[in-house]
């Protein structure tokens, strides 16, 4: 019996004991290596610029944009996440487009005094959903008497894009903070009735890839433009977010 007892000691004495030790030792640091993440919610403006090679080419637009985006880090100053945002875009038609851009993103944090501002830097993938409604113009159908009322049909369009900005965020009261970004997206790969098919507001669709041709306002002898493709945006915006 003693043999038994004495074989049990010498276990715990060279085995169990420093796997005791080295749990105790650890889980401080298993504590303090918590996953960091962060979230936020912003609102701002949005500028869009067009290309056609034909005259009255769409020179772009301007709108009100809101969006979120979150991001969990992987390593120490590298994170991944998630964004989102919708924004009406003014392109001259007397309705605003609705857009809406979501996408994955890679946020790299710059090393540096984190108690008050940080910044970082980000860039990603994502697509971009498009939708032009329909609307009432009058006189602008050079087939009908001048104040006939014309609709134009809705025409929507969907593309690929890639964000690069920076940011910055101001702690308030951990884990709150005011965040900031400036980014511009570039985008490709234009598909729909808005950007790729070509012909006139009652017949969008005829193949000639000059994008869909709308009437400006709603004005008797108001002119068109033709979409083309939206190849590059900036957005400011500005929130609130949490960083833990």
């Amino acid at each position: 019996m003693r043999a038994v007892i004495s074989a049990r000691s010498a276990l715990f004495s060279f085995v169990l004991a420093p796997l005791l030790f080295v749990a105790v030792a650890l889980a401080p640091r298993r504590a303090e290596a918590q996953v960091h993440w962060d979230a936020n919610v912003q609102a701002g403006v949005s500028g869009r610029v067009f290309t056609n090679s034909a005259s009255g080419g769409l020179p772009g637009s301007i709108g009100p944009v809101v969006g979120v985006a979150a991001d969990v880090a992987v390593v120490p100053l590298l994170r991944l996440g998630l964004y989102g945002d919708f924004e009406y875009a003014d392109t001259t038609e007397p309705a605003f487009s609705s857009v809406v851009s979501f996408g994955g993103r890679v946020k790299l944090m710059l090393p540096g005094y984190r108690n008050s501002v940080h910044w970082w830097l980000f860039t990603g993938v994502g697509g971009v959903i498009w939708n032009a409604p329909a609307y009432t113009v009058v006189g602008i159908d050079p087939n009908l008497p001048a104040n006939a009322v014309s609709t134009v049909t809705p025409a929507s369009g969907y593309f690929a894009e890639i964000p690069l900005g920076v940011g910055m965020g101001w702690r308030v009261r951990r884990p709150w903070e005011v965040v900031a970004e400036l980014q511009g997206r570039v985008g490709f790969d234009m598909n729909g009735s808005y950007f790729t098919q070509g012909g006139n507001f009652s017949n969008p669709d005829d193949g000639s890839g000059l994008g869909t041709t709308r009437p400006t306002t709603s004005s008797s002898g108001s002119g068109n433009i033709t979409t083309g493709n939206d190849i590059f945006a900036v957005l400011f915006t500005i929130g609130i977010g949490l960083d833990e």
